[in-house]
């Protein structure tokens, strides 16, 4: 018994093109999701290295970390000024448009 196995390049092409022809839909799929997977996976290792760091948070040695004395008189300065005013009366009986100047 004498078999011939000897498969030619145009052998091969013939038969990767009829594999093609019928599963194009299925490698068209494969293709497209394992894509998809794959940016989503890498996407996903962006936000992750992104938000996380590998180095401590140190407090910082230059000086203490609350307000200066300027910026708490400008603070207290802004809480006199706002209990001066009086207060918003709107007219009774009357809808007001805010989108109208």
């Amino acid at each position: 018994m004498n078999i011939n196995i000897a498969l030619t390049p145009a052998d091969l092409v013939k038969l990767f093109a009829r594999l093609l022809m019928r599963f194009h839909v299925v490698t068209y799929t494969v293709i497209v999701l394992g894509g998809l997977s794959v940016a989503i996976f890498l996407t996903y290792q962006i936000i992750i290295d992104g938000t996380t760091s590998n180095t401590p948070v140190t407090p910082s040695s230059s000086g203490s970390a609350g307000f200066d004395l300027q910026t708490i008189e400008k603070l207290r300065a802004l809480s006199q000024n706002s209990s001066d005013t009086q207060p918003l009366n709107f007219p009774d009986g009357q809808r007001i448009n805010p989108f109208v100047d």
